[in-house]
């Protein structure tokens, strides 16, 4: 499939009232060949079916929808993932495009990269519109500037709708940050201006920005000024050395000090000019001094085309005319001034100030304009749920001081909403979205999951294995490794390399594994072992009846469970309180229902009554007492096999009654043997949890992995994201995308080639990093302020007969050229520039 010229993106949340008129506005474009990605990112409204009907009326709209709400960054990374075109345009969903919006931006896009590839893109002036208007309005034409960092003064130089953006330069940088929920685009659009790059101006206005009333800029305008501070104090700022280091061109100077060139070009040109024009033999000195004054010439104008204008001022100053000869000196000049900035400006190492808003540990460091920590991660770690980021919390730390660099990433959005945000606050854990994860290419040395089985991380380890990446499952609680009960084939815990177990009894369940299997405890049953609470000191009897009927295992039974456990508690005088699992949709019992979490519900009781679930370990922590009640007949037999005298299994109501009678039995039981039984099921008490696995996790750490690995597993993930809508469509007529376990690598290889063809599989295509470091830099500098290159140049460059290039064969200079454009030094880098400009300039002279 041919790939479209431009992707456009848009986020949608609730925008019943406006999405089908943004649609309409895309629809009515003059430019074809593009794609319109629209990502519901968990509406509640009638979006979905607005979108939907539009798809099919429409094949170049596509939509991909989150499982839970994730905001706008998180929302255009996952349609950033799904781009196929060269160009990625933004489109809010209650803005509008007027009909040439796409093909105008295009087409100043491709005019400006046959100048250079210093540009992003370009960008369109904006249309503010009221929020009742149905219309985009005239495209009117209107004088707009080149966009480069110095030219915005470290402000947003656009709102999200106006660029469109080459697609690999988003990618480089990473895409958008989902820490952010104001100043997003304002964070990336610098990001890419640091980088080096500019925007071209389409002199039209051909997007709107619709004014509502409820904008987020409106409800919450001090987040949006933080940030904005914040992103302003940066630019003044010199970047870190570790930031942006993969682009070539990246500005590592604060603003003030380009702004300070800036001011003095015109006039240094200027005066350069004149020297050319009436005393030729004071061009070097002219040169040397601007260099000195204006070392990063390069970087503060968009391309040549300005710097030659200024100097051919000073040559019409001088002569009040210009002559073509005028033109091939001004270009020679041109091209040795840019040599040698380029040379005296090598990027220098700066170190940012600890002390300044801007330091590492800051918490605007973590989010905003940052991207310390990237491609140099030794562990991601995907939670699914609470449990799973309070599990992490408690052997975090202890990674850190090991000197391991740990990402969390959040999978929310692709898997469902099971509470990691919320407890990643509670935790003070940092999260980055998978989207980020994907994009920014952290290039991990291990995978880390609490499942291996479900539909987002599957994918992500299979892609890791197949690539030469270490994986590692934590076993977090309790499991149907077999499913015996779960009514549905998973092979729970049989992709990852290495399987972490809660203890020694879960060894029985892979006998016939080859995987790496270590017992390391559960951190927070250790954690719940050294902090229970006393019983409490209540007239009745409290009962906790733990509903944990979720995910489709044994809903038919969970009605008569719960009705039959109140029952039994009420009969003897007893006082039942009910506890949902988040994802049991149970009413029965709402009456008894607590409106404490789990936790605190189960502190405030004496015992409790459950089914097939790691409440069975976390009551026994707290030493409450447990009855299993298995009316049902669960099969599963991690708590019927042997419950060591812990606990008492009731099989019936009448059961269960004579069982809640000992109710203080079988606290003692918990107190004295439930320890004995979390031993053997959740970890020996005699080690620390956390400890074991961090040594697991060290063990497990790849550190000689190469690019080439790092190379295919973005490559796997890029054509799992095209197959699966970006981890958000994985499941299709019920299956997955691997569902067998012994056939996932040879899949994995059959998909990866059947999107071979998309010549942007191979994403992020970043920058080369510069061949010559600071030091052969610096001591080339003496070579060339010789000016024995620039002079060979200016010599071998142009014959003034015929006024070409004088490099053939022969030429008078060719021996000396052809030796020094093979080395590999600034010298021959600094004469393949000027051979290249001089060449398009007299390509471009000939064709006018």
């Amino acid at each position: 499939m041919k790939n479209p010229k431009v992707s456009l993106i848009i986020p949608c949340y609730n925008s019943e009232k406006y999405i089908q008129g943004t649609i309409d506005s895309v629809r009515s474009q003059t430019m074809e060949d593009f794609e319109c990605i629209i990502v519901n990112d968990a509406s509640t409204d009638q979006s979905k079916n607005i979108i939907q009907e539009n798809c099919k009326q429409d094949r170049r709209i596509k939509y991909v929808e989150h499982r839970a709400n994730s905001h706008v960054s998180a929302a255009r990374n996952t349609g950033i993932r799904l781009a196929r075109g060269r160009y990625l345009a933004f489109l809010d969903s209650d803005d509008l495009l007027t009909p040439e919006s796409l093909q105008d931006r295009w087409r100043t896009c491709e005019a400006a990269l046959r100048h250079t590839d210093k540009f992003a893109g370009s960008y369109s002036a904006s249309i503010p519109i009221s929020e009742d208007a149905d219309s985009a309005g005239i495209s009117n034409n209107v004088k707009l500037q080149n966009i480069g960092f110095v030219t915005t003064g470290g402000k947003c130089p656009f709102n999200a709708n106006q660029p469109m953006v080459r697609a690999e330069i988003i990618r480089a940088i990473g895409g958008f940050s989902e820490a952010l929920s104001q100043a997003e685009d304002y964070n990336l659009w610098l990001m890419i201006l640091r980088a080096g790059y500019w925007f071209a101006p389409s002199n039209l206005r051909t997007v709107t920005y619709r004014k509502r009333e409820h904008s987020l800029v409106r409800t919450a305008p001090t987040e949006h000024l933080n940030n904005s501070m914040c992103l302003l104090g940066h630019s003044d700022l010199p970047l870190p050395q570790n930031h942006l280091t993969a682009f070539t061109h990246r500005l590592s100077k604060g603003f003030n000090e380009y702004e300070k060139q800036k001011r003095r070009a015109d006039r240094i040109l200027e005066f350069c000019g004149i020297t050319l024009a009436v005393k030729k033999d004071a061009a070097l000195e002219a040169l040397k001094i601007a260099t000195r004054e204006l070392p990063n010439l390069t970087e503060i104008f968009p391309h040549e085309e300005e710097i030659k204008s200024k100097i051919l001022s000073g040559i019409i100053r001088a002569k009040g005319k210009v002559e073509e000869t005028d033109k091939f000196s001004a270009i020679n000049f041109i091209a040795s001034l840019a040599g040698e900035c380029a040379v005296v400006s090598a990027p220098e190492e700066t170190k940012i100030n600890e002390a300044s808003p801007f330091g590492p540990d800051s918490n605007e460091s973590n989010a905003i304009w940052n991207d310390q920590g990237k491609n140099c991660v030794d562990v991601a770690i995907f939670p699914h749920k609470d449990y799973h980021v309070w599990t992490i919390s408690l052997f975090f730390n202890e990674l850190k001081s090991h000197g391991i660099r740990c990402k969390v990433v959040d999978i929310s959005g692709q898997w469902r909403n099971a509470g990691v945000r919320e407890a990643a606050k509670k935790f003070n854990i940092e999260l980055i979205g998978l989207g980020e994860f994907i994009i920014s290419e952290y290039h991990p040395k291990l995978i880390v999951s609490f499942n291996d089985w479900d539909h987002v991380t599957r994918p992500i380890i299979v892609a890791a294995k197949n690539a030469g990446i270490p994986t590692m499952a934590i076993v977090e609680g309790i499991q149907d490794y077999n499913d015996a009960d779960t009514g549905r084939i998973r092979e729970a815990y049989r992709t990852a390399d290495t399987i972490l177990l809660p203890g020694d009894f879960d060894k029985k369940y892979f006998s016939q594994s080859e995987q790496n299997l270590f017992s390391v405890g559960i951190p927070r049953i250790e954690s719940m072992r050294h902090s229970s609470p006393p019983l409490p000191a209540t007239s009745k009897v409290r009962v906790l009846i733990n509903s944990n009927f979720s995910y489709g295992v044994q809903e038919d039974s969970r009605d008569e469970w719960v009705r039959s456990a109140i029952r039994c508690c009420i009969d003897l005088g007893m006082e039942p309180v009910l506890s949902r699992h988040p994802a049991d949709s149970g009413t029965v019992g709402d009456e008894y229902l607590s409106n404490s979490n789990f936790y605190d519900a189960l502190s405030d009781c004496h015992l409790t009554i459950q089914r097939f679930a790691s409440g069975i370990l976390e009551a026994l922590a707290f030493k409450r007492g447990v009855i299993y009640f298995n009316p049902h007949g669960e099969e599963v037999d991690k708590f019927t096999s042997d419950p060591m005298g812990a606990y008492v299994i009731a099989k019936n109501e009448s059961a269960l009654k004579n069982e809640l009678q000992s109710w203080e039995k079988w606290v003692l039981a918990a107190t004295d043997n439930g320890q004995h039984f979390l031993d053997l099921h959740a970890g020996d008490s005699r080690s620390s949890s956390s400890n074991n696995i961090t040594k697991c996790i060290k063990l497990s750490i790849d550190n000689n992995i190469q690019n080439e690995t790092f190379d295919k597993f973005y490559r796997n993930l890029r054509a799992i994201d095209l197959e699966t809508g970006a981890l958000c469509h994985a499941v299709k007529h019920g299956r997955q995308l691997f569902d067998d376990v012994n056939s996932s690598n040879s899949k994995m290889d059959e998909i990866r080639k059947k999107h071979e063809k998309d010549k942007n599989l191979n994403f992020p295509n970043k920058p080369e990093r510069p061949k010559n470091t600071q030091n052969r830099a610096k001591s080339a500098i003496g070579n060339l302020s010789s000016a024995s290159v620039p002079l060979l140049a200016s010599r071998l460059l142009i014959a003034p007969a015929a006024m070409l290039p004088r490099v053939e064969v022969g030429g008078d200079l060719s021996a000396r050229t052809a030796q020094l454009l093979s080395e590999d030094n600034p010298e021959a880098a600094y004469l393949h520039r000027v051979l290249n400009w001089a060449r398009r300039e007299i390509a471009n002279t000939s064709e006018c």
